[in-house]
């Protein structure tokens, strides 16, 4: 699944490529290829995910996770610098065929895994797992405000859709708009590399409190309604910190 997923979002890119090296590029192939890109990406990532606690055990899945969140975080970081740069000097077929490069050099890595076949277990509707899981959110306050914490700052972090309109305001270059989108991922892997000693905190829960009330003040100046979900998400950090 890990293999299929990366493999199927190169050639992804790779029809990206080539549409940009059209002389007038299909606005909907760029839509569609989008969507197959970020639809098998994020069946290669859960994967990957998912096979982690037997890769690495389940004792140290906290350590793990923190090295994984890293890693991405500053893949997020550089690839916006360096898609900038080629951006302003190469075009955007340069982008695109690195990125189709670059995907099917991960394959390499990824050959050494393991088989890792999924435990035994009864067969269920997909639909009936996915409900499944929505009850054990509701009927788990713990892990339930965990989640709504992570869509609430997922939902935040949409402001990045708004920096090519910022940046004609600002009449920033390519590359300035690169070192941009690079911010916010440089952000979060200075916090994943202290996350790792979140295992021994005695109170994990007041520290996502804090996190999350301290994040939210630089959205008040982009987001007016900001107020709303910060109090909708207090809840359920409050409840964190209280079991925490």
């Amino acid at each position: 699944m890990i293999l299929l997923a990366r493999g199927t979002c190169g050639i992804g890119f790779i029809g990206l490529c080539l549409n940009a090296l059209l002389p007038e590029p299909s606005l909907l192939a760029i839509y569609l290829l989008g969507l197959w890109d970020g639809f098998f990406a994020s069946l290669g990532v859960t994967a990957l995910l998912a096979a982690t606690p037997a890769l690495v055990g389940r004792e140290n899945l906290m350590q793990a996770g923190a090295i994984t969140m890293l890693t991405v975080r500053l893949g997020s970081v550089i690839s916006p610098m360096i898609g900038g740069l080629l951006l302003a000097t190469g075009g955007v077929a340069w982008n695109y065929g690195l990125a189709a490069a670059g995907t099917f050099i991960t394959l390499l890595p990824l050959l050494s895994l393991p088989a890792l076949p999924p435990p035994p277990q009864p067969r269920e509707h997909p639909l009936k797992s996915l409900l499944a899981g929505f009850r054990f959110l509701l009927a788990s306050p713990l892990v339930g405000g965990i989640a709504l914490l992570g869509g609430l700052l997922t939902m935040a972090s949409a402001v990045r859709v708004l920096y090519p309109a910022l940046a004609d305001n600002w009449q920033m270059s390519a590359a300035q708009i690169g070192f941009l989108y690079a911010a916010i991922p440089l952000g979060a892997a200075i916090g994943a590399l202290t996350s790792g000693k979140l295992a021994h905190s005695a109170r994990p829960g007041l520290l996502m409190l804090l996190s999350h009330a301290g994040i939210v003040p630089r959205h008040w100046s982009v987001w007016p309604d900001a107020d709303v979900d910060f109090r909708r998400g207090l809840s359920g950090a409050v409840r964190l910190a209280e079991r925490g």
